[in-house]
């Protein structure tokens, strides 16, 4: 029996028919039978006993179609049991000629069809044109179109070396996202500047802005100043988040999944995180130019060789005095506090300068020394270019108001506002800003009388009007328009205004030959993650006004980045997705080691191209799932010609570990993990997509060859680099030279009354201009020092905690140098100010103490000598 005739033999419908035949025939053979009796019966009786077989009746059609000859009810016997009749042999037929698999008795999974594809994904052009809506992740193509996963959702490619995962997969990305109606950002990493070079120029014919981080050749690149984000920090007096930025950035840095003993990493990691502490309060605000990677590497390696004996027996360290010179619980000195630990074996802290110096050694490098020590792009413009930046009171609620719409924002405790909108903005444009006054509660009566004093009871009211836009930077200018209501300390300050319109392009270009310089793309990611987190943070919506792609290929071969498995998990509120390339699981689990499964498990699609590993194959086909197949075995003699036939079902996979290994050209399988809905919300299995044949995926070089060109180089292309004349000698930062400068200027300030004089008509002329946060105040004046200005108070109320009485012009120059001293102490142990106010306070004032008192005794001598 051939295939056809066994394969017609197994169809629904042709049982069916069988059936419904066989029934028919036993009702007809039945009510033949019967008629023939009861015919030739009446025939035998008629003939009264002279029965002649010759006239017997057999006329088969008559017999067949006569229906009286019996009363009704026998012949609803006769169907009833034709019905049943039919039933049995249905039955027979089905279980002993139906597919066997239909049952599903060892899986039930299948690939899903072309329509149900065309029904659940969004089709766009598959090339060229310009389409509706966001951009997505290639899922499968059909003749003229693609068929795109537009829905926020993380996603995993997996693509071994050589497999087609850019030709197939990234540059079909470039192109999908670039031609969207809503463009994304995106930002590769770039392994080869593959994607740089050859996607460039159709990148800004389509509106891009394209940056470029080349650790390939730093002097080709843009500039990344990797402690940016702490300097911000620290500057706006935010210590918990440059300590956490600086953590972050160290952590990164000694990051060693493989290290069995984590002391050494953990100790290097807290000595590069203290230098870069230290460093800030040493060098802010007078010479942020000096707090770079290159200054952290440069510091530890001169400090650390320096040694000396206490005169206790005791060796000390340059950074032993570096850190001792910070204010008491300095941040930077209690991450310090980790190697002191470590001092009672000498080999041990030298163990641990030369682990930290080992990964600070590739920022002493005069390329990338360069590249670090400044910026040239804000990364906050990947997802918000439009922002206004300003001060105001602190902890007020800000109301501004565009030609399309408002927004509103509330200030933090340092007065400073950010606000990030998606407003339109053009020249000559106006910008009004509203601050209402705030109800005062449970408030001191003397307090609430001077913030009456100092707080209009009307709002304040600013409106600027738009002169300019740079289109290159986004940079605006603008000029006052209208002022009301304010008062001095109090008034609204726009410092920036940004309108940066165009998507992001941002490539990471790390070499393949030197990994040590991948993790500075890693800290890229991470920093550029978390700035696009706090923006989204303060935005309205919570999400970034841009939405933000991620592409990094070979993801498996950059150092690991930290929180990847907390960012991944979040990250799609915020209007950013992740698309991570690797070419097996393994590299992530080597990476991540228990986080990778967080990592892997936040990614709805898995898209499979190709991979060398077994063990990936392995796990790919087993969440494909498996289909119910039918088995036949036979038995007999070599030669016999009956051979005993039995027939069963067996489970098999999709597709098997070995056919995954082998697929063709162009063939990819996507796992759905969380699609249930289709494009008309009806629910949905998400079955796996098999991409062959008709629904193959297309090369680059096969329809985007005229719009991606690949023979294109990145040694064509020149990169604008704002770095290349850095002077290094300039970023150094010598301690023993420093301390010596300020404790110079200090005895000069104290000595001369010249300089005082200056000094004090300087402070005078200030205090009646721009705001400025005061120093401690030194204690030669502080008896007989004049009144402060309304701003100068307002400005210590800043510096010590605005919420207390002593913060007025009245009460702060009624204080006693002890008064101050022991207001300032208090507040130091409630944590209302600053770390750093009382010590230096208590050390100024112990310093000039000790000062004036030697000086009078001096004086004294000299009188009696006179009088003698």
């Amino acid at each position: 029996m051939n295939d056809s005739v066994r394969s017609l033999l197994k169809r629904r419908k042709v049982h069916l028919l069988a059936a419904l035949v066989g029934g028919a025939a036993f009702f007809s053979l039945f009510n033949t039978a019967i008629n023939f009796i009861i015919t030739n019966v009446q025939l035998f009786l008629q003939s009264e006993g002279a029965f002649d077989i010759g006239t017997m009746t057999f006329a088969v059609g008559s017999l067949l179609l006569t229906f009286h000859l019996l009363p009704s009810e026998a012949y609803y016997v006769l169907g009833g049991m034709s019905f049943i009749a039919t039933g049995l042999v249905y039955y027979k037929l089905r279980t002993n000629f139906r597919e066997l698999e239909e049952k599903h008795a060892k899986g039930s999974s299948r690939f899903t069809t072309l329509q149900e594809i065309k029904n659940q994904y969004k089709a766009i052009p598959e090339k060229s044109k310009k389409y509706e809506g966001g951009g997505g992740v290639p899922i499968s193509r059909y003749k003229e179109n693609i068929f795109i996963d537009d829905s926020p959702v993380n996603n995993l490619w997996v693509g071994t070396t050589r497999s087609g995962k850019g030709e197939m997969g990234m540059f079909p990305m470039i192109d999908i996202y670039s031609r969207a109606e809503e463009k994304a950002s995106m930002v590769f990493n770039d392994p080869k500047a593959e994607l740089f070079a050859t996607s460039k120029d159709i990148l800004k014919k389509r509106g891009y802005h394209v940056e470029v981080l080349n650790l390939d050749n730093p002097l080709q690149s843009m500039s990344y100043q990797v402690l940016q984000i702490v300097i911000d920090a620290y500057e706006e007096g935010d210590m918990a988040k440059a300590e956490q930025y600086a953590k972050t950035i160290s952590s990164m840095l000694y990051s060693d999944p493989a290290a069995k003993d984590k002391f050494w990493q953990d100790s290097a990691s807290a000595l590069c995180t203290a230098l870069i502490l230290g460093l800030c309060e040493k060098n802010i605000p007078d010479n942020k130019d000096k707090i770079t990677m290159y200054t952290v590497a440069n510091t530890l390696n001169e400090l650390a060789a320096e040694q000396e004996d206490d005169g206790s027996g005791k060796m000390v360290t340059g950074l032993d005095k570096f850190f001792d010179s910070l204010p008491e619980n300095h941040a930077a000195k209690l991450q310090y506090s980790t190697v002191k630990f470590a001092s009672g074996a000498g080999q041990t802290v030298a163990g641990i300068f030369a682990n930290a110096f080992d990964k600070l050694n590739i920022f002493t490098l005069t390329p990338i020394a360069k590249m670090t020590s400044q910026n040239s792009f804000d990364m906050k413009k990947v997802g918000f270019g439009k922002s206004v930046l300003g001060r105001i009171t602190p902890l007020s609620r800000i109301h501004m108001t565009f030609p399309d719409g408002e927004v509103s924002v509330r200030s933090d405790e340092n007065g400073r506002f950010s606000i990030p909108h998606d407003k339109s903005l053009q020249k000559d444009a106006e910008i009004s800003m509203r601050v209402e006054p705030e109800a005062k509660k449970n408030k001191k009566k003397k307090q609430q009388e001077e913030e009456e004093k100092k707080v209009p009871a009307e709002p304040l009211f600013l409106k600027v009007k738009v002169t300019q836009i740079e289109e290159d930077t986004g940079e605006v200018s603008f000029v006052e328009v209208e002022r009301q209501n304010d008062k001095e300390g109090n008034a609204i300050t726009i410092e920036k205004i940004e309108h940066f319109d165009k998507p992001i392009a941002l490539f990471m270009i790390v070499p393949d030959y030197d990994s040590s310089l991948h993790v500075i793309a890693s800290l890229y990611v991470k920093q550029l993650y978390t700035e696009l987190a706090r923006a989204a943070s303060a935005s309205k919506g919570g999400k970034c006004n841009r939405e933000v792609i991620f592409i990094l290929d070979e993801f498996g071969n950059m150092p690991a980045i930290q929180d990847m498995g907390s960012i991944i998990t979040v990250c799609l509120g915020r209007k950013i997705r992740f698309n991570l390339v690797v070419q097996s699981y393994s590299q992530l689990e080597k990476v991540y080691d228990k986080e990778w499964k967080t990592i892997f498990d936040n990614c709805a699609n898995l898209l499979y191209i190709l991979t060398t590993s077994h063990d990936t194959a392995e796990d790919i086909s087993k969440r494909m799932g498996e289909r119910t197949i039918a088995s036949q075995s036979r038995s007999g003699g070599t030669l016999s010609m009956k051979k005993n036939k039995t027939e069963g079902t067996e489970g098999r996979r999709l597709l098997t570990p070995a056919e995954l290994l082998q697929l063709e050209e162009g063939e990819m399988v996507v796992i759905r993990g969380i699609k249930r809905q289709d494009k008309e919300r009806k629910k949905i299995k998400a079955y796996p997509i098999y991409n062959k044949g008709k629904t193959r995926m297309k090369y680059r070089y096969e329809y985007l060859a005229d719009q991606f060109d690949n023979s294109v180089s990145i040694n064509d292309i020149d990169i604008e680099c704002e770095h290349a004349d850095v002077n290094l000698k300039e970023l150094v930062y010598h301690f023993h030279e420093s301390e010596a400068k300020k404790a110079k200027a200090a005895m000069e300030s104290a000595d001369s009354p010249e300089h005082e004089t200056e000094a004090e008509e300087k402070k005078e002329a200030t205090a009646e201009s721009e705001p400025k946060p005061l120093e401690p105040i030194p204690y030669r004046n502080l008896p007989a020092r004049k009144k402060l200005s309304d701003h100068a108070a307002y400005d210590m109320a800043l510096l010590m905690g605005e919420k207390h009485e002593f913060c007025t012009e009245e009460s702060f120059n009624e204080l006693s140098v002890q008064g101050l001293l022991e207001l300032t102490e208090r507040l130091d142990e409630e944590k209302l100010i600053r770390a750093n106010v009382f010590p230096s306070l208590k050390e100024t004032i112990e310093r000039n103490e000790t000062r004036y008192n030697a000086e009078s005794q001096k004086g004294e001598v000299e009188d009696a000598k006179q009088t003698g």
